[in-house]
């Protein structure tokens, strides 16, 4: 009983939200098959008319008369069914799907990142997108198919009271069948996608990896195709064993199943055959009974696999209202505070601890700095260290667990996230771009709607990242499309210019705040010394925090903070820690070496 009010209360939420889209189309939806309701009360008539008009010997022209009658209903039917179906349906449905993908993924934007990091709501995340934009539909169809069955089954029933109320029992058995077979096959089918999910997931990895031609050279120098193909027939064995299982447990449901479904009509053509033979039914009636019979106990059976429908409609609800009604963990508090974009800030991290979710051990370890107004900080330490945690951390990407990081003194927790990321210029060491065109990936704005200034942003831009002469070589200069997934001439990057429009992404942005996660990992020296200048000159009066694996690029800094298993163990400018002869010292001389 509990499951079935569940599943009554999620069914009417998912109502809700699209009464909330379109409030008349679901109204609309629900009543329109009702208003036929005549039209299939004559067509029973229709049928013992005619049959007993020719067992009578009624006049032709009369039977005539009802046929073009029954005619016309049904192209007047058909007309106005096509209109509605191909004009009004088809289009609502495709603008409400349109507003459930964009409500869906508008929602997905504000998921914490956090979120991302656990497998199983990742799962959850995975399957909601595969329903996003049609389960609703179900929920809504489900509903009106009830009404329909509703109203339809009074209309039929009397039909059938009226001249034989033993039918009934006939109407009734299938439903039967149904109640003991039905719930057992949504089980199945559920379980098999829900045991069916990750393995998708891994095919459609492989098949991406084949799909990207940035993987293609990878595949190619390591002759790595037959381990992936490998890896996806392995997935494909596992997918057929649970299809295998699935159809081997549903031919043991559907067996006798389908033995009864034989047997009931057969039962039921006996009875009416036997009564019209001994003249309790005429024959016209035994016609209109037999169909008429038939859909009372199909309109029965509709109505009581609504439990059902909407149990299996809960399944993936679930998913939906997993993604849909999570409430950040991470939001602003009332009366959140803007962060002045146009004044240098001081930053404070006090005392800091930081464990991932689901992680047994911190990342960071009691971590306590201060950042000048305008200093420029390198932080480095081996991988691991807890570096990129640490710029995740300022910029309220994930909450400390205990200590605080301050900007002028106040919590970051009390400025609004918007206004507090709108300070930051960032670029990741995991960058990605798009298939749009450059002026987009840069700026995230439709290149129609961009103006004269915001063009002279992006050329200072990418002429600091040094990705202005290969824009200069395109026709299109920053409109050229990026990749070829939708332009076969779009523009391709290497490793170095992608990390440099990740960085014209970082310098468009005026903030006073920088911060580089691994700026020229993927660049050659004389690109990454040229980077290095530009990346100061770029800064002059903003603070600066890089992290970076070559300490050369660290005497540059006002200060250094070395991380290692998550502290920071030494601080200091580069000759101070040179001086100090720690484990800074021991790193850099070793790196110098290879340079010798």
């Amino acid at each position: 009983m509990k499951d079935t009010l569940k599943a009554v209360k999620l069914n009417f939420k998912g109502l809700r939200r699209m009464w909330e889209l379109d409030k008349w189309f679901v109204i609309i939806t629900i009543v329109w098959p009702l208003l036929f309701m005549p039209i299939r009360l004559f067509d029973l008539y229709v049928i013992k008319y005619i049959t007993d008009g020719l067992v009578d010997g009624k006049p032709f022209s009369s039977i005539l008369t009802i046929i073009l009658i029954s005619l016309a209903t049904h192209l007047i039917r058909n007309l106005i069914g096509n209109i509605y179906n191909k004009t009004y349906d088809l289009m609502k449905r495709e603008e409400i799907e349109q507003k459930l993908r964009i409500n869906f993924l508008g929602k997905v934007s504000s998921l914490d990142i956090q979120c991302f990091d656990d497998a199983e709501f990742y799962d959850k995340y995975v399957k909601a997108l595969q329903e996003a934009d049609s389960r609703y539909f179900q929920v809504l169809d489900c509903l009106k198919n009830f009404v329909q069955s509703v109203v339809t089954l009074i209309a039929y029933f009397s039909v059938v009271i009226s001249l034989d109320a033993t039918l009934m029992i006939f109407a009734a058995l299938p439903i039967f069948v149904d109640l003991i077979f039905i719930g057992r096959q949504d089980k199945l089918k559920f379980k098999f996608g829900e045991e069916g999910v990750p393995i998708g997931r891994r095919v459609n990895y492989i098949m991406r990896i084949f799909y990207l031609s940035n993987y293609a050279k990878e595949i190619k120098l390591n002759n790595a195709g037959g381990f992936f193909v490998k890896k996806l027939k392995k997935n494909y064995e596992d997918y057929n064993k649970l299809l295998k299982k699935l159809g081997h447990d549903e031919i043991k449901l559907t067996l006798p199943e389908h033995f009864l479904s034989i047997i009931i009509p057969v039962l039921l053509q006996i009875y009416l055959v036997a009564r019209t033979a001994f003249g309790f039914l005429t024959l016209g009636s035994y016609t209109m009974l037999e169909s008429t019979t038939w859909q009372v106990s199909g309109y029965l059976t509709s109505i009581i696999k609504i439990v059902p429908q909407l149990k299996q409609n809960c399944m993936y609800l679930e998913n939906l209202d997993a993604i849909l009604d999570y409430e950040p963990i991470i939001k602003d508090k009332e009366n959140a505070v803007l962060l002045d974009k146009k004044i240098l800030h001081e930053i404070s991290v006090k005392n800091l601890t930081f464990t991932y979710p689901n992680n047994d051990s911190p990342t960071l370890h009691n971590v306590s700095v201060d950042i000048k107004p305008g200093e420029k900080i390198a932080i480095v330490g081996y991988n691991g260290a807890g570096k990129s945690t640490f710029i995740k951390l300022l910029m309220r990407l994930y909450d400390v667990d205990q200590g605080s990081v301050e900007i002028d003194g106040l919590n970051i927790q009390e400025y609004s996230q918007s206004s507090l990321r709108d300070n930051f210029g960032v670029a990741f060491q995991d960058f990605q771009y798009f298939a749009y065109d450059f002026a987009e990936n840069i700026i995230f704005k439709d290149s129609s709607e961009v103006t004269e200034d915001e063009k002279e942003q992006m050329d200072l831009a990418i002429s600091y990242a040094g990705l202005k002469e290969k824009i200069d070589t395109f026709n299109q200069g920053l409109f050229t499309q990026l990749t070829k997934e939708f332009d076969s001439e779009g523009a391709m990057l290497s490793g170095g210019e992608t990390q440099k429009l990740a960085l014209a992404r970082a310098f468009v942005k005026k903030s006073n705040i920088l911060i580089l996660d691994e700026p020229t990992s993927a660049m050659d020296p004389i690109a990454e010394n040229r980077l290095y200048q530009n990346m100061f000159k770029i800064a002059e009066g903003k603070t600066l925090i890089f992290i970076s694996h070559k300490l050369s690029s660290a005497k540059m800094a006002d200060r250094v903070l070395l991380f290692e298993d998550g502290r920071i163990i030494e601080s200091g400018s580069h000759e101070e820690l040179m001086e100090f002869d720690g484990k800074y010292a021991e790193m850099f001389k070793t790196q110098s070496s290879y340079y010798a």
